[in-house]
């Protein structure tokens, strides 16, 4: 579905058309006996047979495509390194024809075999006139510095604590192992070091050898590693699709081979704001903050202010924690160095002042949407991907009609779980709050959802929309209309428009809805922001549920206007501010506090 408001602009993209040969393909379901997990191995034991399979195949590691058809169903036994015997038994699925699915699926993965060329993604899917190739740039930052440096450098330093000292420095951290001369090297989320393992150890291979670390890295890769005494690094890896409450076999990892890629005073004062300011001093300890808020915050404080020496993290976290949940108070924390700039001074004292005002209840601005009595939703997840603790879902919805006031829930998971449960309830808080500042019901409610995938659109339309759609059924006094529009920030498409020095960047507010949308979506893109330096990145739109029966313009309108209402930046941001306020508050709980905050907060922006 196209607009038709606006100046038609000639746009270029990232996205190459792809012409597909008129050929069957044969899809066929593999089983192995016994069962085999590592997916490498699976390939290898496969293709001990590729005589029979030929040479034109394509296999994901559970289905196998072939470019000729088989008997429906086909024995074959492998051997592992260690001569154990491995039954494989293939079974005929389907035919699929080019334009499949299925077959784009497979095309995919191709692609990412083929490795087209270094630096690049590579993605294919269907669009409106035909398969096209999304390439686009992509780089990592790396340091020359491994972690075995770094281990190296605090052990020098002759620190206490030195095994604390190294695990706060490298937990969480991104690593590269850097093993040959490929660009396609893996990275690995380091998610503790384990003092007790060296490289001396052994690890059991894919064929069930044994061998030790420092032989595997020296027979496979040609690396020596020359400290035989450093421990390794644990990785858990990360989540595969279904299988997310599976245990996971961590991975090792020696120090010395992994890069690290890049990242980009002990006196305080802490101000209470009430009717009156009251300033009180504290120490560097984490505890004398929670102790001087127990003595000082009372229920008729309205803002704390606690100027910190440093953002360290466990400090920050345990005044949220108290300040959100077991003394609900708006507060702000500001880093000192943040005010040590006499040029910038007033505009941080104002950017803070703002963030206060707004976390107190106020309004810094508001636009016009063009949809009377409408309630706007944000939905988005947070997932500790560190320390596997519970996902977060946060739940943002405004309550009035200017979307000045907003009311906020959140739900906890399990670790890793996308799809929402409970709406309901979030549903049915946000209409109390609306109730209490708008005397009529509203008559439309649009939701933006955050966070999810292409291969989740039917799993939303089937879990999360029926939750809202049968509370507002249920409400016999009002009828209220819902949309459902899901987010997407993280995609690779991007678009240029050409000008006197070649190609640049779309205006702010360039919408494209054609030939790169798809035939059975209502999708478009928006340009939302401007870039001087680099490409600007558009933002995907979908909407899958619509009982408004909003037109293209309308909604097209109505998104570009709700990135301009995120109170925490006077400019545009990339997604609507519904979106972004939800982002913030998963955030916060799932970083920071670990807890339900008080009901108290459910009607400021505490979170920003």
């Amino acid at each position: 579905m196209c607009g038709s408001e606006g100046t038609l602009v000639d746009l270029k993209t990232n996205h190459f058309q792809v012409t597909c040969p008129q050929w069957i393909a044969y899809k066929y379901n593999v089983d192995y006996k016994p069962d085999i997990d590592d997916t490498n191995l699976r390939s290898q034991l496969l293709f001990q047979h590729e005589p029979i399979l030929g040479n034109c195949h394509i296999f994901d590691g559970n289905s196998l495509l072939l470019s000729r058809r088989l008997h429906n169903r086909v024995e074959l036994v492998s051997r592992t390194l260690s001569r154990s015997i491995v039954k494989i038994t293939l079974h005929f699925s389907k035919e699929l024809q080019p334009t499949h699915p299925d077959c784009v699926r497979y095309y995919n993965i191709l692609f990412r075999r083929l490795e087209v060329l270094p630096g690049y993604i590579t993605s294919i899917l269907p669009y409106e006139n035909s398969l096209t190739l999304c390439a686009d740039l992509s780089h990592k930052l790396l340091r020359m510095e491994t972690a075995y440096d770094l281990i190296m450098k605090i052990f020098e330093s002759n620190v206490r604590n030195f095994k604390e000292k190294v695990e706060k420095e490298l937990v969480g951290l991104i690593v590269f192992t850097r093993l040959h001369h490929r660009y396609n090297n893996k990275t690995y989320r380091v998610d503790a070091v384990s003092w007790d393992q060296t490289p001396r150890d052994t690890f059991i291979k894919t064929d069930g050898s044994q061998i030790t670390y420092v032989d595997y890295y020296w027979q496979k890769y040609n690396k020596h590693v020359t400290d035989l005494s450093q421990p390794l690094l644990v990785s858990q890896g990360r989540w595969k699709k279904g299988q997310r409450l599976m245990p996971r076999s961590p991975i090792r990892l020696v120090p010395e081979l992994c890069y690290l890629t890049a990242q980009v005073s002990p006196f305080c004062v802490l101000g209470l704001f009430a009717l009156r300011l009251l300033r009180y001093e504290v120490n560097d300890n984490p505890s004398s903050y929670i102790t001087t808020l127990q003595r000082c915050v009372t229920r008729y404080t309205q803002m704390v202010v606690c100027l910190l020496p440093d953002d360290g993290k466990n400090r920050y976290d345990e005044i949220k924690k108290y300040l959100c949940v077991q003394c609900p108070t708006p507060s702000q924390c500001v880093v000192a160095h943040t005010l040590g700039k006499p040029w910038s001074l007033l505009t941080v004292a104002a950017k803070i002042a703002q963030q206060m005002n707004c976390k107190m209840g106020g309004a810094l601005w508001k636009v016009e949407t063009g949809l009377e009595k409408t309630m706007f939703v944000g939905i988005d997840c947070f997932h500790d991907i560190v320390n596997r603790r519970k996902s977060i879902a946060g739940f943002v919805a405004s309550t009035d009609e200017e979307l000045t006031k907003w009311y906020s829930h959140c739900i906890f998971q399990e670790p890793g779980e996308e799809l929402v449960d409970g709406l309901k309830n979030c549903l049915k808080g946000a209409l109390s709050s609306w109730f209490r500042n708008v005397p009529h019901a509203p008559q439309s409610i649009v939701v933006y959802r955050d966070g999810v995938g292409d291969g989740q659109l039917q799993a939303l339309l089937d879990h999360e929309v029926p939750q809202l759609v049968s509370y507002l059924d249920a409400q016999s006094t009002h009828s209220i209309k819902l949309t459902f529009i899901v987010v997407k920030k993280r995609i690779n498409t991007r678009f240029f428009v050409s000008n006197t020095d070649g190609l640049g960047n779309p205006y702010p507010g360039t919408v494209i809805d054609m030939v790169l949308t798809r035939e059975q979506w209502y999708d478009f893109y928006i340009v939302s922001q401007s870039s001087r330096t680099g490409t600007v990145t558009p933002t995907h739109y979908n909407v899958i549920y619509d009982t408004i029966c909003l037109d293209p313009d309308t909604v097209q309108r109505l998104t570009y206007k709700l990135c301009h209402m995120y109170y925490n930046l006077p400019g545009i941001i990339r997604v609507p501010a519904p979106c972004h306020y939800a982002h913030k508050l998963a955030y916060l709980v799932g970083q920071n506090i670990h807890q339900e905050p008080d009901k108290s907060l459910s009607d400021s922006l505490y979170y920003l």
